[in-house]
């Protein structure tokens, strides 16, 4: 954490020139310019005065933008400041380790912490929106509206009830065939009684034949966008409206809209068995029979111990909610302190005395409690608690809970505590199980309760966490093995022959066989649904199920990744296999795949012969859903090349973020002319996915206790796996590098791993985090995961993961599998235009950068209309791909000639790179070679082409922008992330900050929240070296600084 020494003056004098140039430039490649190169230009003097004076207009406007933001920041810096000073004297006088200043803040001062939050929201909205299309302020808003309406609402008789619309999911099942969903409506703040007319009207059995609003009346227009949903039995009715116009959707109504959708689209298989709405009927079901008879006979039996229960509760409660101080859904540090005692107080009876029958009943009870009663949506106060707390204090809950669970369903029928398992005078409980749903009346079992809770842990923890857990309940139960033993021997004498019965020692060694032992345990699930036992001994045989299922299930039932493959053999040996976290192996599939061995393709054009083809990698810079810009800019280019009189050769694909997807998909073998058909098959707006059960840590593929982004990227992962699974042949196992028929790499960037410092895959990490995946380095690489990681934008999506697995030799001298993970983030973080990645054959190599404009005029209504980040609609499409081709006219003939006379010229290798821009960013290619004087031979030759191409320090400095060069402001930037926002130093330190160069560490836990991803995310942004740049850079620049 300390700022080291011995930085000259000299660096900063050099980098105040570019620092200048950052600060009074809108875009990339809006910096001043050299008056040597302007009078070289073909403008000369005109264009330099032009210039001029466009630059001034930028300045006065980024001034007065400059000053607003510094009004809305300059307090967060001054607390930040303060807490810093404070942080360390607290560490002196207490001799504990400092915290960093915004860590000391949210601690120690909730309240102005959350007034800071505010403010630096406040400031980053504008800029936000302006980027992604995305309002920050609306997001908020509608956020809080959906938190607070999924909330349980108190009666007037003071019981409980689950929300409206959960209740109305749940009831959806039980009605008539082909009944619509119900709807939810919003139409911002001050019209809930206009949105809840709508929703009353359609909700009803019988609905309206005809729209009830009258024309006019913007009611009128939303009731017919819901009956476009009727025909979809999958699709929820939704309507969200935050700017107050009804009739057009923004990046922000979009992202709310596919916020609520995903409470009925369940990605997988895993978890609870129930699809779509039949999830609500059995919560619903589960909440009605806690709030109504679990929760009245808790609090008779034992007043205190469910005021314990409530004190949980109200640490847990956000200010959204009625919680006092916190932030938004967040609750205040010492509210979250406050429910961690009371939790660890129950927990140490079970851990001192774990036979303890009332310590383990008081833990069982509450930790039952908080399990059953939702915060809001489908999470529960328990999955809260673990979130809130934190990795380093999780296990005062897990430790007792797997020792309670265990002890409790063991107990012997003769053992005094016996009767506490199942109180005689407990209520009885309806709940829904299945499938096939069906409901039960049972009398509340706290074993039974207690692996519920077991389950639903399970379902929410990160990787490292969950096999952690399942280590500790195996050992748990191997120590009960007679006991458990000897209860199989009961439950045998209870059912008779038709229970065959299993070897119990055998299953806890994790000797067995799952499909066999799955066979028996349904022998015994028959009998205890077939109403022939009751009492003690189906008490036993139900308790027995209930853990031996657990045993037998655990290692496929929590959507762990299945390998598939054996990743022990000759061709992983040198290249490991790395699978998504979101592969799924579909039971036992019909065939698996061989593994490929050819050699890559490479596609050829032009009208030349008897020439050796010029090669050309194809780059593809991210950003969202502007992307859908390079379908007519391919189809230019292709175009292009055709129609020269030279050869030349696709042969490999480079992409960030979003044009990771456009990369790998013409990877696989899609053709330029088929992209856009691909394309439009593709829904991306289902890409954001899981928002629901990501915040209720309810879906094991998903997980969620861990939470630091609004979607997952589990539906991303399916469609783009089907998509080359369906076009590459490949059946039951990943789709790997080298299945794809074209080289590809992938920018990504390195949150944390687990991967020993020793490893080879390390010194694939660059110092800011980066981390090219390609075909010649990880060709045993899941491709769609990486596709996904690289396109995982921070915050927008959970950042996913890869799990890697290398065989190690063992003492005996055999060898055995080991499992490391990964965990990604964006890669446009640190390289969103990733020429440097691209192949080259040394000074015989020329850079193309052409513009790819995702913002246009509609020439029949004069408005501009663009693509947006976020938001995939292509409405306005057709209007930017009407531009672009006019735009390429402009440059389409003369490039081609270009081309060919690069390529007599000795050129072997062409990076072309697609930047997505608007008119005033980038209108004419940018050119350039490996050297100053290559680049000044091509554009000569371009002038005497009439080639349209910017200046060649415009182009540079564009190009160079692209690679995070060290600046002043960055520099400054990294300070101040170094001393008030990066964690302690050590292994929370993400930032090695020096005045010259600075250096991303790569984490070693999974990311916890949304403040630890901003800063490991931060950290990689920030860190820069010349070195590092100067080895980025296309062109080598003797004066680059």
């Amino acid at each position: 954490m300390k700022i080291r020494s011995g930085a000259s003056s000299q660096p900063l004098r050099e980098s105040l020139p570019s620092a200048i140039a950052s600060t009074t430039s809108d875009a990339p490649g809006d910096t001043f310019v050299r008056s040597e190169t302007v009078a070289a230009s073909a403008g000369g003097i005109k264009e330099f005065f032009s210039s001029i004076g466009r630059k001034i207009g930028r300045i006065g406007r980024r001034l007065a933008s400059i000053g607003e933001l510094a009004v809305s920041v300059a307090p967060t810096v001054a607390s930040l400041i303060v807490a810093r000073e404070l942080s360390r004297i607290e560490g002196a006088v207490f001799g504990t380790k400092p915290e960093s200043a915004i860590e000391w803040l949210r601690t120690r001062t909730p309240r102005l912490y959350a007034s800071n939050i505010k403010g630096l929201l406040k400031a980053a909205s504008r800029p936000v929106e302006q980027a992604l299309g995305l309002s920050l302020n609306n997001l908020l808003a509608i956020e809080k509206h959906f938190y607070t309406v999924l909330a349980p609402v108190q009666g007037e008789d003071g019981i409980k009830n689950p929300a409206r619309f959960i209740r109305e999911l749940a009831e959806h099942p039980f009605r008539p065939p082909g009944t619509p969903l119900s709807a939810f409506v919003y139409l911002g703040e001050g019209r809930d009684a206009d949105a809840r007319s709508v929703m009353e009207l359609w909700n009803r059995d019988t609905r309206p034949p005809e729209n009830p609003f009258p024309e006019g009346d913007d009611r009128h227009h939303v009731w017919n966008y819901l009956l476009e949903t009727v025909h979809d039995p999958t699709r929820l009715p939704i309507f969200v409206d935050l700017d107050g116009d009804a009739t057009t959707f923004t990046g922000t109504e979009f992202v709310a809209k596919r916020t609520i959708a995903s409470m009925v689209e369940r990605n997988n298989n895993f978890g609870d068995g129930f699809r779509d709405t039949l999830y609500y009927s059995w919560l619903v079901t589960r909440m009605d029979s806690y709030y109504q008879s679990l929760e009245p006979w808790m609090i008779s039996k034992d007043p205190s111990l469910h005021q314990r229960v409530a004190a949980i509760r109200d640490g847990l409660t956000p200010p959204w909610l009625g919680g006092e101080e916190g932030l938004g859904p967040w609750p205040s540090p010492a509210g979250v302190d406050n429910a961690h005692d009371e939790i660890a107080r129950l927990g140490q009876r079970v851990s001192v005395d774990p036979r303890s029958a009332e310590g383990l009943s008081n833990f069982a009870d509450v930790a039952v409690a908080l399990d059953r009663d939702l915060v809001t949506g489908v999470q529960t106060y328990w999955i809260k608690l673990l979130r809130e707390v934190g990795a380093e204090r999780r296990p005062d809950a897990l430790t007792p809970l797997q020792r309670a669970w265990i002890h409790l369903n063991i107990v012997p029928p003769d053992h005094p505590d016996y009767e506490r398992v199942s109180p005689p005078d407990a209520p009885v409980l309806r709940a829904l199980e299945g499938p096939p749903p069906r409901t039960t009346m049972k009398r509340y079992d706290r074993a039974l309760a207690l692996g519920e809770v077991v389950d639903h842990t399970m379902d929410g923890l990160g990787i490292v966490e969950r096999r952690q857990f399942v280590k500790d309940i195996k050992h748990g139960i191997a120590s009960h093995d007679d006991e458990l033993a000897a209860r199989e021997e009961r439950v045998r004498g209870f059912v008779g022959p038709s229970y065959e019965g299993l070897d119990v020692v055998s299953v806890i060694r994790g000797d067995f066989d799952r499909g066999e032992a799955n066979r028996r345990l349904d022998q015994l699930k028959s009998a205890i649904h077939s109403g022939s036992f009751e009492g003690v001994a189906m008490h036993e045989m139900e308790r027995h199920w209930s853990l031996l299922d657990w045993l037998v299930n655990v290692d496929v039932r929590y959507g762990d990744v299945n390998i598939g493959l054996i990743p022990d053999s000759e061709p992983f040996r040198k290249h490991p296999l790395a699978v998504g976290q979101f592969f799924e192996l579909p039971g036992e599939p019909d065939a698996v795949t061989l593994l490929p061995r050819g050699a890559h393709k490479v596609e050829t054009f032009g009208q030349g012969v008897d020439q050796d083809p010029m090669k050309i990698s194809m780059v593809f810079e991210g950003g969202g859903g502007k992307g859908f810009a390079y379908v007519e800019c391919l189809r230019q280019f292709r175009e292009i090349l055709e129609a020269a009189p030279g050869r030349f050769a696709i042969d490999e694909f480079v992409g960030t973020s979003a044009g990771a997807i456009t990369a790998g998909i013409l990877a696989g073998g899609v053709s330029i002319d088929q992209m856009r058909e691909v394309l439009e098959q593709l829904d991306f707006k289902q890409f954001n996915s899981d928002a629901i059960w990501l915040m209720g840590g309810v879906d094991p593929k998903v997980r969620g206790i861990n939470r630091a982004g609004l979607f997952s990227t589990q539906k991303m992962y399916q469609t783009i796996y089907r998509l080359l699974a369906d076009r590459l042949g490949i059946e039951g196992r990943p789709i790997l590098f080298g299945d794809l028929p074209y080289k590809l790499k992938l920018v990504t960037v390195v949150l944390n791993t687990d991967l020993p410092e020793n490893d080879p895959l390390r010194r694939l990490i660059d110092s800011d985090g980066r981390m090219v995946l390609s075909s010649e380095t990880t060709p045993n690489f899941d491709v769609v995961a990486a596709i996904v990681a690289s396109a995982s934008v921070p915050a927008y999506f959970h950042p996913p993961q890869l799990e890697v697995a290398r065989p190690v030799s063992t003492a005996d001298g055999g060898r055995e599998l080991q499992t490391y993970r990964i965990q990604f983030a964006d890669g446009g973080v640190v390289d969103n235009m990733s020429v440097s990645s691209a192949a080259r054959d040394g000074d015989q190599s020329s850079l193309v950068v052409l513009p790819a404009h995702f913002r246009a005029v509609d020439p029949t209504t004069g408005k501009e209309v663009s693509l947006d980040t976020l938001n995939f609609d292509t409405a306005n499409l057709g209007v930017i791909n009407h531009h672009n081709r006019e735009l390429y006219r402009t440059f389409v003939p003369q490039l081609g000639e270009f081309m060919v006379e690069e390529g007599r010229r000795g050129v072997k290798r062409s990076v072309v790179a697609f930047n997505l821009s608007t008119a005033s960013q980038l209108s004419k290619p940018i050119i350039q070679g490996t050297s100053v004087e290559r680049t000044r031979e091509f554009h000569e030759k371009a002038d005497e082409l009439r080639l349209p191409h910017l200046p060649a320090d415009e182009g540079r400095t564009l190009v160079n922008d692209s690679q995070n060069p060290p600046t002043f402001g960055r520099s400054m930037a990294g300070l101040v992330f170094e001393n008030y926002i990066d964690g302690p130093e050590g292994e929370q330190d993400n930032l090695d900050y020096t005045w010259s160069a600075s250096r991303y560490r790569v984490g070693r836990d999974e990311e916890e929240t949304v403040l630890d991803l901003a800063r490991a995310a931060g950290a990689a942004a920030l860190a820069s070296s010349k070195e590092e740049t100067r080895s980025r850079l296309f062109e080598q620049h003797p004066d680059w600084s």
